[in-house]
């Protein structure tokens, strides 16, 4: 009879469980159906209520410690600094949060906090990048809105608006508005494709351009439909938007993975 030691470690290795492919990663993303943009704003919500709970409760802690955070002397200076980087890094956990809901149905509080932990860099250079790329944008309205020259106009006849005032002002907005539609689109992506496949910043803004410009017709009803959610939920006090703003930020995920992921395949490219 051979002896056995109850307390020894087991002789097995143990299984680690491994997460399931949700598809291929398609580079530079896919075209797909104009309709799907209003199906878009409906997986949203339904994102939304399938965990409302997880999703509230993510974005009071993020927000929540990004606040708590802004109130601590010497930290709160660090928090200035990072501020016009850090929307990537947001969006990233919001991504991450779309991706543990996809595979397991919910997630954790703490999941939305992915982006300070996973890639950070790469999602700081996005956020670089679009603050340098609106920086340049303001000052191509600045220059179209009549520059120094229309400053010192203004200085000169304080509360007499100079000939051609109002026009200016509508044409920077204009120039403003046209430059700065690129640079979103070169970002929407960007933090998922940095987070989930390990691309450099520069590589995922551009396949993030490519991807919206292969979907600008899913986009243009998305974006109407979202302006009809938003203005609906604005009529009862604004209280609408405490429901119509998670679902947005549920919605992000379902899109990223619509254009992204061939979910007729296996393999997803793995993570970094």
């Amino acid at each position: 009879m051979t002896d056995t030691n109850p307390y020894a470690s087991p002789a097995a290795p143990l299984v680690q469980p491994q997460e399931t492919p949700l598809g291929a990663f398609v580079p530079n993303g896919r075209a797909v159906d104009a309709s799907r943009g209003l199906e878009w704003i409906k997986l949203g919500f339904r994102q939304l209520f399938a965990a409302p709970g997880p999703w509230y409760l993510s974005i009071l802690a993020l927000y929540g410690a990004m606040f708590v955070a802004s109130l601590i002397p010497l930290v709160n200076f660090v928090v200035i600094l990072f501020a016009p980087f850090a929307n990537p890094v947001i969006f990233a956990g919001f991504y991450a949060c779309g991706d543990a809901q996809a595979r397991r149905g919910t997630f954790e509080v703490g999941t939305v906090f992915d982006g300070f932990k996973k890639n950070l860099s790469g999602l700081l250079a996005i956020g670089g990048l679009s603050f340098v790329a609106m920086l340049v944008i303001m000052g191509i309205g600045f220059i179209v809105g009549g520059g120094f020259a229309l400053v010192e106009l203004l200085r000169e006849n304080p509360g007499t608006p100079p000939d051609g005032f109002v026009m200016k002002m509508v044409l920077a907005y204009l120039v403003v508005l046209l430059l700065w539609v690129p640079v979103l689109m070169a970002s929407w992506f960007a933090p998922a494709l940095v987070l989930f496949h390990g691309l450099g910043a520069v590589e995922a803004m551009q396949q993030s351009f490519n991807a919206c410009m292969k979907n600008f017709g899913p986009f243009l009803i998305y974006g109407l439909a979202a302006i009809v959610v938003c203005v609906v939920a604005i009529i009862p006090l604004g209280l609408g938007m405490l429901v119509a703003g998670p679902a947005f930020i549920a919605g992000m995920y379902p899109i990223y993975a619509d254009i992204f992921l061939d979910k007729g395949t296996e393999g997803m490219r793995p993570r970094v």
